[in-house]
């Protein structure tokens, strides 16, 4: 039910972008769906499409197409004869992607997988080649309509992992040009043209994976944050809270120092834009927004921990807590409120998020005071294979954990609203036990008033199924803590 940070792409049916094929031939020379599939049909696509060839174990020929557009690229005075060449290239580019390299083609014989691998080799070297080209010209270029163009190979040539940028910057010719070229993708971010701006935000994706401390060193998220407002397209809003989203998400341990530091010292600005981002219609734009907020909340702690003696901050600490105080609950539970399906469950996770890890005591009580919020988590839990959505179920169940840390009015709350039969029927649907819901009930009689732990053990009679549930839990540490607490009446019960 809950969908990870794994999931990148939402398919909506507001989508705008198309593209024509109606230039280009790009005939094949057999069916790639086809049962009967020709083990030389890469080599045949080489030929037929003509811009990939086996060049560098072929003996002398005639000049491909590929060849020839890239002599094209380089030398070619004329922009109109540059931009028919990119037109084509970018078409069979898409085309190579989208026909050959498919999950069904490398998981069919090994016949098919083989030459699909070998094709994949070949396509690496080539495009390491293309890039090269095309950067020199974006560099060199100051017409929009070619820039227009060149980006589109660009993004055409990402595969939106870090592995096109591993085989390219890697070369000691360009390894000092990957800054460079970081801030000259960003300057597209303030084109008059959203395409342009949308496409360096693509391509950047790629960027942020490969090398985030560098993508930080070079103030990637500060100057998409003076680019965003509502005026612009609403894919341009998409393609940069998608480039947000990668910003607020470490994706290796070595680089959380410098991630943390560019965070902290663009808060105030990325606080804001999300709260913009957040005023949009449009429902991908909602969903990286929010997602946005729930890394930060998760690493929020972290983000206030730091020794400011001997790091140098745009922003104080307390400037730094204010922002991450101002998370916009209010809008992220209007968003849940819609029920909107691809938005409920990280509308859910994000609220709940703010309330177990940012704790600010104003966006805390505004969330624990919600009316309903508990069983409409009750209910989420009980729909739920635990098994297939574990991160899901157990954050749902910290937070109730902290929602009885916060006061006894919370516990009365849960309490009132049968929360705890709730966790024991659940844990007992499972036939497992698990720390994350039993500890709900620890902190509930560990915390709550004698009364409280009164009206716990009479409710509903189901007490003895819980110390029993407890009681057959060997590795629970915090046992002999929890039958101190309990009443005379219920120790017969654990004994």
């Amino acid at each position: 039910m809950f969908e990870s940070d794994d999931d990148e792409e939402m398919e909506l049916s507001n989508s705008d972008e198309a593209d024509s094929d109606d230039d280009v031939d790009l005939s094949f020379g057999s069916d790639v769906d086809s049962p009967s599939f020709d083990p030389n049909f890469f080599r045949s696509f080489y030929k037929q499409n003509s811009w990939i060839q086996f060049s560098y174990t072929s003996e002398e020929k005639e000049p491909s197409d590929s060849e020839r557009t890239q002599q094209t690229l380089k030398t070619s005075s004329s922009s109109k004869e540059q931009l028919r060449s990119l037109d084509s290239l970018s078409l069979l580019i898409k085309k190579c992607f989208d026909l050959v390299f498919t999950k069904n083609m490398f998981e069919r014989r090994n016949v098919i997988r083989n030459a699909a691998l070998d094709f994949k080799i070949d396509f690496d070297f080539l495009r390491n080649e293309l890039t090269e080209i095309i950067m020199d010209l974006i560099r060199k270029s100051d017409d929009v309509d070619l820039q227009m163009k060149l980006m589109t190979c660009l993004a055409c040539l990402d595969d939106e992992t870090h592995v096109w940028l591993l085989c390219y910057y890697t070369e000691p010719s360009r390894d000092e040009a990957f800054g460079t070229d970081i801030l000259m993708l960003t300057k597209f971010f303030s084109s008059p043209y959203d395409q342009l701006g949308m496409l360096a935000f693509k391509i950047l994706k790629s960027y942020i994976i490969f090398d985030q401390e560098m993508a930080f060193e070079c103030e990637i998220i500060r100057e998409i944050t003076k680019t965003v407002t509502l005026q612009r397209t609403s894919l341009f809003l998409r393609e940069a809270a998608a480039l947000l989203k990668k910003c607020t998400k470490c994706y290796y341990t070595h680089t959380l120092r410098p991630f943390r530091h560019g965070i902290r010292n663009n808060i105030l600005e990325l606080m804001n834009t999300l709260n913009i981002l957040l005023q949009s219609e449009d429902l991908v734009v909602l969903k990286y927004a929010v997602k946005c907020i729930k890394h930060l909340s998760e690493d929020s702690q972290e983000l206030l921990t730091y020794d400011a003696n001997r790091v140098v901050l745009r922003y104080t600490k307390n400037e730094i807590k204010k922002a991450l105080g101002s998370m916009p609950c209010h809008r992220i539970f209007e968003i849940l409120k819609t029920m909107f399906i691809p938005l409920h469950d990280v509308a859910l996770i994000t609220l709940t998020s703010i309330f177990t890890y940012v704790k600010d005591a104003t966006q805390r009580k505004f969330i624990a005071n919600i009316e309903g919020l508990n069983q409409h988590i009750c209910c989420n839990l009980d729909m739920t294979d635990y098994q297939t959505c574990r991160n899901f179920c157990d954050h749902l169940f910290v937070y109730f954990n902290s929602l009885a840390h916060f006061n006894n009015k919370m516990i009365q709350k849960l309490i009132d609203e049968d929360v705890v039969p709730f966790i024991f029927a659940w844990i007992d649907s499972t036939c497992e036990h698990f720390t994350a819901p039993t500890e709900v009930f620890y902190t509930m009689v560990t915390h709550g008033t004698t009364k409280q732990i009164q009206q716990l053990i009479e409710r509903h009679n189901v007490f003895q199924q819980a110390c029993e549930l407890i009681a057959s839990s060997h590795d629970y540490e915090k046992l002999p803590t929890l039958k101190k607490k309990l009443k005379k009446n219920s120790m017969s019960s654990l004994k």
